[in-house]
């Protein structure tokens, strides 16, 4: 039997409510939504069993041949409204049909007197505590439904075990009358509690009275739908050996339930409660967002093999054992990739590095040397792997450094192997709620076990923004922050926490009023995700007519499905260093032609859309292995971007021939990295010239990346001579304000809405507008809440994001008006800091928003 939405929202697990009577499943197994809409409509037919007093709670019996309870919650604890804000539709008895209207209730009302406006669709049913069905979730625990579009589950018949009372034939029966006590009478959490203890009674009846009327007591919906109000009398009927047993518990229950609200208030604020705001941690955003849970610290121990196993037998041996292994290791990781789904492609791309790096030949030769020194297979593998991930730390390269977190998972995967440990994988991590988990660094393998629904941060001592971790933490949109002081690995477990990631921030132990803020703004978040994501696709204007063009930024062929999924209209960067990194040889021309065509192909199945293409931007800082790259003390300011392409330029004319062999052309745009003169623009251009005159093809449209404060200030000369500019912000910001983006202590301060920054960003829009080209911006604050409506107002045409903000910045752009992003950024570059530009935005902000 398949159950229906019965209104609009977003889906929740059980196990994410707040309430243990539902997070338990005391209640019943089904689904939470957190509504959008206010109307609850019947989600089959049937008949209405009971609808509670109060209107919040109704049960309806399908018609179907499923002997099933339908039980809707609407919220948590809001059975304390007394029927404030509800009305409803139906009567007890009454045959309702599939999307008839049943209850309508004031939303803002249940989320201002309620715990929360979580809706609860269960099925009660058990039979003397067997259950009778199993529930399958056809789709996703997570995301947006609709009322009556959407499946919520399945319910499938398990057995056919009877449903009816049965009293043993024993004479042994105990019975007492009790006046119920409970202010609000028995709803769904005092009736779960009374079932679970009746459903104990395994051989015997436990039933309830009020007049004539006899509910099961171990049926949570025959319980409720006796309307038990406070001060009824109501008789208790046990019968089996455990008779009286099950009669007191059920009495001393209903004692303790009575002072349930004041307790559990009082409980709830000792929690909470802090006099002072606890230790405040900083670090590096690297997923975006806000939430918060209790820490967990995860420390974990690698593997290392001990002096006594360090000597092998004989060379011929060890040789083939760590063959084996590596080859094992190889079907360990192919098997992963081929359970990821189509929506893990990014995941999938980083396990295929990891098979490049079981095949790397300078650990596989430093192996098989150690080997023939009589060491172990085990021995001669960590020896080879320690010396690679101590070479990668020693290149001061933030790019480098990273990848030797993934040396260091290939590594431990094989010498699991070798040393049979391959059950030695982490922890199962006892987590009961919403955690915010810390640790001194992860690995790719650690990210497979994470549970997103409840690990809601991570805290990193190590690692960077660039790092495969961070790539897939965003993919799972885990709220991530890095470069933390070691201090925070002292952090006691189970502390309450609030992470605001969008500006790099740990609280420990925060006060009750910040930890409910971030509740909030986490339901809000939710529920826009969901409403974006549904206009995702449409177009991108604001309130007066002004069209913003919103793009994607990607990094490989991967990304191009989400990006059109959630509404790219074209890409504003792709990152051809995919194309050259981590590997020991250049790419050949063909490789290239391939990797780009597939990726305009994507971009060109409904209708033709703009697909920018950064030429090569590595160099001293993200370095090539098959170049020899000389070591410069600052790569930053030495030879990158556009001056590596032009004192290689073998290596630039055939990535220029490989991008000009793409159909259509007319799709493709190229874009030259880091210019600073004008000099640059004509050598690079002439290149593009010459390989395009060989080819016998027109040369696409040529733009430039403006991310220093030379190629901004030089704007006017540069835009005749080029098609378009695109602001690459991050580069622009650490370059104006002389601080490495990603410095452990500074990387904090340096805000790309620095009015410094924000004059070279209107010298480049004026320019654009003078010479009419485009100008967008493909750097971090394209996808800055807080920025958007000052690059609007100061004249960019097109914000170009990384792949999940695209909804939500299409969706601000539409509640956007251009003037007044004219009037706001206008204003905003007479501030002479950051954060009182923030400040005004904020300001605007709240009252459009």
């Amino acid at each position: 039997m398949q159950i229906k939405a019965p209104l609009t929202g977003i889906v929740i697990p059980l196990h994410l409510i707040d309430d243990e009577v539902f997070s338990q499943k005391m209640a019943g197994d089904g689904i939470a939504i957190d509504p959008a809409s206010q109307v609850l409509l019947s989600p089959v037919d049937g008949v209405v069993s009971f609808i509670h007093p109060s209107k919040h709670a109704i049960s309806i019996t399908p018609s179907a041949n499923f002997e099933i309870e339908l039980l809707i919650h609407v919220g948590v604890d809001t059975v304390q409204m007394k029927g404030e804000g509800f009305k409803s539709f139906v009567k007890n008895g009454e045959t309702v049909k599939a999307g008839q209207k049943l209850i309508e209730f004031d939303l803002d009302q249940v989320l201002k007197k309620a715990k929360s406006p979580h809706t609860l669709i269960l099925i009660t049913n058990t039979v003397d505590g067997t259950e009778k069905y199993s529930l399958t979730f056809p789709v996703q625990k997570s995301g947006f439904v609709e009322a009556l579009k959407s499946d919520l589950f399945n319910v499938n018949e398990k057995s056919a075990t009877s449903s009816k009372l049965t009293k043993p034939d024993s004479n042994q029966v105990f019975k007492k009358s009790i006046e119920c006590k409970i202010p609000m009478g028995l709803h769904a959490r005092p009736a779960s509690m009374i079932s679970k203890i009746a459903l104990k009674n395994t051989n015997g009846a436990v039933e309830i009275s009020k007049n004539s009327n006899t509910a099961n007591a171990k049926s949570l919906t025959s319980i409720i739908s006796l309307s038990v109000a406070y001060g009824d009398e109501i008789e208790i009927v046990a019968y089996g050996s455990k008779a009286q047993t099950t009669v007191s518990e059920i009495e001393n229950l209903l004692s303790e339930i009575t002072h349930e609200t004041s307790t559990t208030q009082a409980q709830t604020a000792t929690t909470l409660k802090h006099e002072s705001q606890g230790p405040l941690f900083n670090g590096i955003t690297v997923s975006p967002g806000d939430s918060f849970g209790q820490t967990y610290v995860y420390k974990k121990n690698d593997i290392r093999v001990a002096s006594s196993d360090a000597k092998g037998f004989s060379a011929e041996k060890e040789t083939i054992r760590l063959k084996q292994a590596i080859a094992q290791a190889q079907r360990s990781i192919e098997k992963t990739i081929s359970e990821l789904t189509s929506d893990d492609r990014e995941k999938s791309s980083i396990y295929q590095s990891h098979l490049e790096l079981l095949n790397d030949p300078e650990v596989l030769n430093q192996s098989f040397d150690q080997i023939k020194l009589n060491s172990s297979a085990e021995y001669s593998w960590q020896q080879s792997i320690d010396k690679t991930i101590t070479l990668l730390k020693s290149l001061k390269n933030e790019l480098m450094a990273e990848r030797s977190y993934d040396v260091r998972d290939v590594g431990q995967k094989v010498l699991r192997i070798l040393m049979n440990k391959e059950n030695f994988e982490t922890a199962k991590l006892n987590l009961t709620g919403p955690t915010i988990l810390i640790a001194r660094s992860l690995v790719p393998s650690d990210m497979s076990w994470l549970d997103s629904q409840l690990i809601k941060g991570l805290i990193l001592v190590e690692g960077g923004a660039s790092s495969h971790v961070a790539i897939i933490a965003r993919s799972m949109g885990i709220p991530t922050i890095t470069a933390v002081k070691e201090a925070i690995l002292s952090v006691v477990d189970g502390t309450p926490s609030v992470l605001l990631a969008k500006k790099g921030a740990f609280n420990v132990a925060p006060t009750a009023a910040e930890i409910e803020q971030v509740k909030k703004l986490n339901l809000q978040d939710e529920k826009e995700h969901s409403i974006n994501l549904a206009r995702a696709k449409e177009a991108g204007v604001t309130l007066d007519g002004k069209k913003i063009d919103v793009f994607a930024n990607i990094g490989n062929i991967a990304e191009c499905e989400a990006s059109l999924k959630n509404g790219a209209e074209g890409v504003g960067l792709l990152r051809s260093e995919f194309l050259f990194l981590d590997r020991s040889t250049a790419p050949t021309e063909d490789e290239q032609t391939e990797q780009y065509q597939k990726i305009i192909t994507s971009f060109n199945k409904e209708s033709q859309k703009d697909v920018i293409i950064r030429t090569l931007d590595v160099g001293g800082d993200k370095p090539l292995s098959y170049l020899k790259l000389p070591f410069e003390e600052n790569p930053f300011l030495g030879v990158r971007g556009v001056r590596l392409s032009l004192k290689y330029p073998t290596l630039f004319r055939s990535q220029l021939r490989s991008l000009l062999k793409v159909k259509p052309l007319s799709s493709l745009k190229i874009m030259f990295p880091m210019i600073t003169t004008l000099d640059e623009i004509f050598a690079a251009k002439k290149i593009a010239q010459e390989e395009a005159d060989q080819l016998k093809v027109t040369l696409p449209q040529i733009g430039i990346m403006i991310e220093v404060p030379s190629a901004a200030l030089l704007a006017d000369a540069l835009a005749p001579h080029v098609d378009f500019f695109s602001i690459g912000s991050n580069d622009l910001t650490q370059y104006t304000l002389a601080i490495d983006r990603g410095h452990k202590d500074l990387a904090a301060v340096a805000d790309g809405l620095h009015p410094s920054v924000l004059q070279l960003i209107k010298l480049t829009c004026d320019a654009g507008k003078k010479h009419n080209k485009m100008v967008g911006v493909c750097g971090g604050i394209a996808g800055d809440i807080q920025a958007v409506p000052l690059l609007i107002g100061l004249g960019v045409h097109e914000l170009s994001v990384s792949v999940p903000a695209i909804p939500q910045i299409k969706s601000l752009v539409r509640k956007l008006n251009h003037s007044e992003c004219e009037r706001l950024a206008t204003e905003a570059l007479k501030f002479s800091d950051a954060q009182s530009v923030r400040s005004l935005v904020d300001k605007v902000l709240s009252e459009r928003i």
